[in-house]
């Protein structure tokens, strides 16, 4: 029992040192939403267009409910986290959950224009204390922020360019 509080205690902390933080990004891709839709729903394509992502590794399931553990770099610091797809409205919308190294909610959602995609992605993430206190939170933000202009633009070449 003492070791339960202890951990409850430990988590608390952990939630109180951590920050929340939250990026939003929309941007439009030349080609049709089932393309698009169907590049990002697949967990394998991640490090191919993903700043950070290292590998992605155990991918189980298709659609809701796939689960895959990754390894990412953020400042620095590998994660280790398991995400879990929570939504998927096929070429409409897809939600990742993360827990582990860091705890993420990631909304894509695809408007269809015909021969264009809009995406519109938001996520919500929890910077660990371990990468908090490595760097200045504002350095921090911009740089995530950055990584994500930087991802999507390299999302949208791959697709426009197949």
């Amino acid at each position: 029992f003492q070791e339960k509080r202890d951990l409850h205690r430990g988590q608390k902390q952990w939630l109180e040192e951590s920050v929340m933080a939250m990026i939003h990004r929309k941007i439009d891709i030349q080609a049709k939403v089932e393309k698009v839709y169907g590049y990002i729903e697949n967990p394998c394509n991640l490090t191919s267009w993903m700043q950070g992502f290292k590998t992605i590794r155990n991918v189980r399931g298709i659609g809701e409910g796939t689960r895959y553990k990754s390894l990412w770099d953020m400042a620095g610091v590998c994660l280790r986290s398991e995400f879990r797809n929570i939504e998927d409205v096929t070429n409409e919308q897809i939600v990742l959950k993360s827990k582990g190294g860091i705890e993420s909610l990631w909304s894509f959602r695809f408007e269809n224009h015909k021969e264009v995609t809009t995406l519109d992605l938001d996520i919500d993430y929890r910077i660990p204390v371990s990468i908090k206190r490595k760097m200045p939170m504002e350095i921090l933000l911009k740089r995530n922020e950055q990584d994500m202009d930087v991802a999507l633009r390299k999302l949208k070449e791959q697709l426009e360019s197949k």
